[in-house]
């Protein structure tokens, strides 16, 4: 394999040097003439050579990293590693029998994060005598009777909260967890729960599980708020995916509510804040606690943490200020600290002195004394100078000691005390491996590593599993590093680091001046990556046996167990973090290879998996995060890219499904994912649901995966937060919502008020939201708390509008006619005049010094900031100005009209610089993109549309909303789309592929369509030219062929024709686009054409008409095949089924028939509205049946549940699951009795859905 990737990077490197003696060899006039083909070459070469150096780069060092044994592998006996099964079920049966009363529905939590969960050490005794009293005084309520000695100024009676702050090693989770000790084993159990935040543990370290685990710790400890807790998990499951305020209101302070009279006294202890990942998130724990303090009572909390900024700032917060008394340790007298740490290394060193048997005075009051001078306040100098003295690889205390005293006192006095302890670790390193053979130092770098940059503490069997090594292998490496490495005895609990300072020693080459031991991230993380792509190898479907998709996870009552018995720690852990591992490594093929191959056999496996392990949310997040590192390169395999964006669309689109039921990705989502996606085709073989679906699928995914029913709620007003994660709503009936915006999962309601919300927005910080009421009202929330921060009344009438500054200023348009300026932090507001009817729309420019208003009165007023006077009325437009925005380099101004145009003109002469054209609706919402290229539109014509600012030709219509669409926003990156509609709906879409089209310059352009591999458009001028472009490149061809709108303008599934009309609406046009530019024309038809459509193999063309009947064209002769008759009105949809066997047809004459194509014949017939036909209308829970009086019919085998789960009606067993856009609009309709359903989509589709193979014992009858 070495000779393998010296010889692939000599060929390349040889090819150049050859090719580049050539061109240096010929005349300097050829050289001349050939120079633009030259540098090009060149470019490419230098590419190739760059990518083959980086890949021999990190190949040879991956191959390096696992040179470790060769030698073969002894089995290991049957009866070992049945005793090994046998005693990991009984530990995850232990960890199961939890109290009964919330057994049942107990919230997800971090067990790894109770103070006991690992192995720890509480103080020595005659150790923080002081300051442990202070803390059991403040918990007793005895702190009104003193001031505390270390702070008197925060001594408060009734205080809630305790903060101990000090910097890394001053002993602050040591003193956490002996007061967790002593308050639970005291005779009146005081510990009502713990979480100990770590770092190097992805749970222990997400914020966002802080207020889960301590609900489900406090049920165990009081069985009664446990009950609550279970009511408020069966009503709102998917609570975990809320914002941490939302968390706090329903898991603590509400059931605490219902129970406070029954629940005792308790402390909350929370260590170690500052190793939470989302500092973010952290700053808004501490906030919602500071809101929610006195509904908190009887809890009370003690807090550790380092003095970072964010939790300082914190703990400012005015009222955890005055609930809150601390203790800084590191400004406790040095003598009281100095006289703990000789208190303890006295008592620990002569545990070690009878250990070892080592005679005479040992240690000496000086060594001590030493000692303590150069712990210089650090606890975690004295622990791990203990551990290396005691190390019983070296059975010598005595010349262990005197070799630390020797070494460290080296460096000089003035040194600070992490100098002395970085020369502790150097000195602990050097000890353990003086003399290292190769092989042994690339095993030890390995293993120290990746127990360095595993995402969580993993075990040593676990990380044996990972990287492939022998058992007890892992052990056997770390053998001499136990003053610095904690390793269980029990090979399945997790390995961890003394202290999170050996971290940061290892990983800063200017501390750490070994290169043997010196840690590299990228490589390490290429290591991780690698190994959790081998691992993720042993996927399989269905990995914890459940075998019936219709339970959803939370049904399957021993899932947990079911995931410690079948699923190891190491795909565990692969399967959580191997996104992020590549995200972070260094790209090469050798991880490429190895991406495409997981991909191809194990993406679905994948998902499952995420689903039953509670990280599908997560899943999302991190395949998502990764296509775009992966986009970034150009050496990606497009199938790989492909298949990791299909995934995003399965997770997306049917994300409650699969969150709820794992094996719902092989049913539900396979079945109503696209034919033509290539997730679909690599596996379709995982589809066993009996269940056919006609003309629900489609070729390509929509560009909205994340469609959001909205409960009867109209959203008028949305806007991106200013990271893009977030979207914040506003509704008609008073919502102001939170959503997460790539999963669409609802975070939080912030307020519901008694009026409608007409306006919202983010302020420029993205830790406010505001909004304008029709109440007149302008309100402000903080995001993250959700708590109101103020609400004011300035205006007579409802508020149209806001808009904020970077600068923090709120303006609002009302439909007074004014604009009220408000300064949030001096309370101050100015009022605007000028308008002469309602201020519809506003924007501040992004200098922060104008402001734009478009107004019913037709007009548009730019206004100075400083000076609060119009400084110029742009123009007065035909109709009213219902939407402004400024580009962001504040050149110019769009204003979007209920004439249905964008006008935009430049900001500074108001001349109008070009209007957007294409609208069939009102214009009522517009945006710039960030780069200033593309505006967004939203219509009343139910779509929202991107355009090109230069040429003003459209570039996308986003399609798939049935009513209004009342907002649109933008995201800050311009890859995604927010929508709302007043058909109740919140789109999301991803036009992250979108934008990279060729802008067809020519504003004559009417409508477009895309092809279905998007390669191509085709576009109408003047109803009688069409252009078909080539989406990646310049290339054009003109057609002539009628076409008044665009559904008479389609291509085939296969990209082979595009269909068209003739001039006089009789005949049909197709168009191959690589043959001859004359069509074929199809006549026949004796009135006007009104439907298309190919089937799926592109052989045929099926026709509707005003004539009634249907007709069927072959696309290999060009020749009518055959007449459908049976309708007796217009034709006005048309599809064919995924096999090409059946067509669905609607009528004007209120039918829906099913065809057989070979046949000809009509296999059923609905009458839509003929209440003497059986038909099954959706009314909200299930399929009931309609029929004329003294008539039977069989009743539906099947319901249809509110929340899109199709359900089995004799049993109630779900099936599968309907997207939001492919649910039934109005009226659901059965083809064959019971067990064959039709209806039409709110997408616009017409839709079959056939049960009869799911039920094989129902016949099916055909009938005409």
């Amino acid at each position: 394999m070495g000779m393998d990737r010296i010889e692939r990077l000599t060929e390349v490197l040889v090819e150049v040097s050859h090719n580049a003696k050539l061109m240096s060899s010929r005349g300097i006039f050829k050289r001349i003439l050939t120079y633009n083909r030259d540098e090009q070459w060149l470019r490419q070469r230098i590419q190739t050579m760059s990518w083959s150096i980086r890949n021999f780069t990190a190949e040879t060092t991956l191959s390096l990293e696992f040179a470790l044994h060769e030698h073969a592998r002894y089995v290991q006996h049957a009866t070992e590693v049945t005793h090994d099964i046998v005693g990991a079920t009984y530990k995850a049966v232990q960890k199961l029998t939890i109290d009964q009363g919330i057994r049942d529905g107990h919230p997800s939590h971090a067990s790894k994060a109770a103070f006991n969960s690992v192995e720890r050490e509480a103080c020595s005794n005659s150790t923080r005598e002081e300051v442990l009293s202070q803390i059991f005084e403040w918990i007793h309520g005895d702190s009104e009777q003193t001031p505390s000695r270390f702070d008197s100024q925060s001594a408060k009676v009734n205080s809630q909260v305790f903060w101990i702050n000090g910097p890394a090693g001053t002993g602050k989770t040591t003193i956490a967890y002996t007061i967790a000790k002593k308050c639970k084993d005291s005779n009146v159990d005081l510990l009502g729960a713990s979480f100990f935040c770590s770092r190097d543990d992805t749970e222990c370290s997400d914020p966002c599980i802080i207020f889960p685990t301590i609900s489900y710790q406090l049920g165990i400890f009081n069985p009664l708020f446990g009950a609550e807790v279970s009511k408020v998990l069966s009503a709102k499951p998917d609570i975990i995916y809320a914002s941490v305020h939302y968390q706090l209101q329903e898991l603590l302070v509400k059931p605490l509510a219902q129970v406070r009279d029954s629940f005792q006294c308790c402390i909350i202890i929370l260590d170690a804040l500052d190793e939470c990942k989302d500092e973010k998130t952290i700053s808004v724990v501490l906030s919602t606690l500071s809101h929610h303090m006195a509904e908190l009572y009887p809890l009370k909390f003690l807090v550790t943490s380092r003095p970072e900024s964010h939790i300082v700032l914190g703990f400012a917060n005015t009222t955890l200020h005055h609930t809150t008394r601390r203790m800084v340790l590191h400004e406790l007298k040095p003598s009281m600290v100095e006289h703990d740490i000789q208190v303890y290394l006295t008592s620990r060193l002569s545990v070690t002195k009878a250990l070892y048997r080592v005679p005479g005075s040992w240690p000496s009051l000086e060594s001590i004394r030493a000692l303590v001078q150069l712990s210089a306040g650090l606890f975690v100098f004295a622990a791990t100078s203990v551990k290396f003295i005691e190390d019983p690889f070296y059975s010598n205390p005595r010349d262990q000691l005197n070799l630390l005293l020797g070494n460290t006192t080296q460096v000089t006095g003035k040194s600070s005390p992490f100098e002395r302890l970085d020369q502790l670790y150097t000195e602990i390193l050097q000890r353990a491996h003086p003399n290292m053979f190769d092989q042994y130092r690339r095993e030890l770098k390995t293993v120290l590593g990746c127990l360095l940059c595993v995402r969580n503490p993993i075990s040593s069997l676990g990380l044996e599993k990972l990287l492939n090594l022998d058992k007890g292998r892992v052990r056997e490496i770390l053998l001499h590093l136990h003053s610095v490495v904690i390793v269980p005895d029990d090979d399945n609990q997790d390995i961890r680091l003394l202290h999170p300072s050996f971290f940061d020693f290892l990983t800063n080459p200017t501390r750490c001046l070994i290169p043997d031991f010196t840690v590299r991230p990228e490589q390490q993380h290429t290591v991780l990556a690698l190994s959790c792509l081998c691992a993720m190898d042993e996927l399989t479907r269905d990995p914890c046996h459940i075998g019936r998709p219709w339970l959803l996870n939370s049904e399957v009552v021993d899932l947990p167990q079911r995931i410690t018995t079948y699923i190891p720690a190491h795909i565990r852990y692969a399967t959580r973090h191997w996104a992020h591992h590549i995200s972070a490594s260094v790209l090469a093929d050798i991880i490429l290879d190895a991406l495409k191959h997981f991909c191809t056999v194990h993406l679905l496996h994948w998902i499952e998996l995420c689903s039953l392990l509670g990280e599908l949310r997560h899943g999302l997040n991190s395949i998502s995060y990764l296509r775009q590192v992966l986009l970034t390169s150009t050496h990606v395999d497009r199938e790989t890219l492909t298949l990791l964006h299909d995934a995003e669309h399965i997770m997306q689109q049917f994300f409650p499904a699969i969150s709820a039921s794992a094996l719902q990705v092989y049913h539900s989502a396979l079945l109503f994912a696209p034919d033509g996606a290539l997730i679909v085709e690599k596996f379709k073989q995982e589809m066993d649901l009996q269940v056919k679906t006609y003309n629900a699928a489609g070729q390509k995914w929509s560009l909205s995966d994340t469609v959001i029913d909205t409960e009867g709620s109209v959203f008028q007003a949305l806007a991106f937060s200013p990271s893009g994660t977030q979207i914040v709503t506003g509704s008609h009936d008073g919502h102001v919502r939170l959503w997460d915006a790539l999963s669409g999962v609802h975070l939080q309601t912030l307020d519901t008020i008694m009026s409608s919300i007409t306006s919202v927005t983010f302020t420029s910080d993205g830790t406010g939201v505001i909004a304008g009421s029709s109440d007149g009202q302008i309100r402000l929330w903080d995001a993250h708390t959700g708590k109101k921060v103020w609400c004011y009344t300035g205006q007579s009438k409802p508020v149209e509008c806001v808009a904020v500054s970077a600068t923090g200023y709120i303006a609002s348009g009302s439909q007074d006619t004014t604009i009220q300026l408000w300064d949030p932090e001096r309370v101050s507001q100015i009022t605007l005049e000028g308008h002469l009817a309602a201020v519809l729309s506003i924007a501040f420019s992004n200098s922060g010094t104008c402001i734009v208003s478009g107004s019913a009165d037709q007009t548009v007023r730019i206004w100075h900031h400083t000076s609060f006077m119009t400084s110029k009325i742009l123009r007065r437009y035909p109709e009213w100005v219902l939407s402004v925005a400024f580009s962001p380099d504040d050149s110019c101004i769009a204003a979007g009209c209920s004439d249905q145009g964008i006008w935009i003109c430049d900001s500074s002469s108001g001349r109008n610089v070009r209007v957007l054209r294409g609208h069939n609706g009102r214009v009522v919402s517009v945006v710039f993109s960030s780069d200033g290229r593309y505006i967004l539109s939203g219509s009343r014509d139910h779509t929202v549309r991107l355009w090109d600012i230069v040429s003003g030709a459209p570039i996308l219509n986003l399609c798939g909303h049935s009513a209004w669409v009342t907002s649109i926003a933008l995201s800050p990156t311009g890859t995604r789309v927010a929508s709302g509609s007043e058909d109740r709906t919140l789109r999301i879409w991803d036009i992250s592929d979108s934008t990279s089209f060729q802008v067809f310059k020519d504003s004559k352009i009417r409508n477009f369509i895309l092809s279905p591999d998007g390669t191509h458009v085709a576009s109408v001028l003047h109803g009688s030219v069409i252009n078909i472009w080539d989406a990646s490149h310049t290339g054009t061809r003109t057609l002539r062929g009628y076409c008044h709108y665009p559904a008479f303008l389609q291509f085939s599934s296969d990209n082979r024709f595009l269909v068209s009309l003739s001039e006089n609406h009789l005949n049909l046009k197709v168009w191959t686009y690589e043959g001859d530019r004359h069509p074929y024309k199809l006549q026949g038809h004796a009135k006007w054409v009104t439907v298309i459509a190919f089937d799926p193999s592109s052989s045929h063309i099926a026709s509707g008409s005003d004539d009634t009947t249907i007709r069927l064209w072959n696309t290999k002769t060009w020749m009518h095949v055959k007449t459908l008759h049976g309708h007796s009105d217009t034709v006005s949809h048309l599809a064919f089924s995924r096999d090409g066997s059946h067509i669905t047809s609607r009528s004007l004459d209120n039918t829906i028939g099913v065809w057989d194509f070979e046949s000809s014949m009509l296999l059923h017939r609905v009458h839509t509205n003929n209440p003497g036909s059986p038909s099954v209308l959706m009314e909200r829970m299930a399929l009931t049946e309609q029929s004329a009086p003294h008539q039977h019919y069989p009743k539906a085998k099947f319901c249809m549940m509110d929340n899109g789960w199709i359900c089995r009606s004799t049993d109630g067993r779900r099936i599968c699951w309907l997207p939001v856009a492919l649910r039934p609009k109005a009226a659901i309709y059965m083809l064959q009795p019971g067990i064959c359903i039709t209806f039409e989509a709110k997408g616009g589709k017409q839709i079959i859905i056939d049960f009869s193979a799911y039920l094989p014992t129902f016949r099916v009858q055909q009938s005409i």
